[in-house]
């Protein structure tokens, strides 16, 4: 997505993580439903979601 849109990359940092709306929480508590369910622990969830995530954007 980076490399099509390069304008988007400084700007994740400049907004940091205080701006986290409830959309993006709603879209977080999926994957980590499901990562529940996996039998993954609560720590590896998070970074499993982060993980996904990073995948996503850095693909899409």
């Amino acid at each position: 997505m980076t490399l099509r849109h390069p304008w988007i990359a400084p700007e994740p940092g400049q907004v940091g993580l205080v701006h986290i709306g409830p959309n993006a929480m709603r879209l977080a508590a999926g994957p980590l439903a499901q990562f529940e369910v996996a039998g993954f622990p609560s720590d590896e969830k998070d970074r499993a979601v982060g993980t996904l995530t990073a995948y996503v954007v850095g693909v899409g």
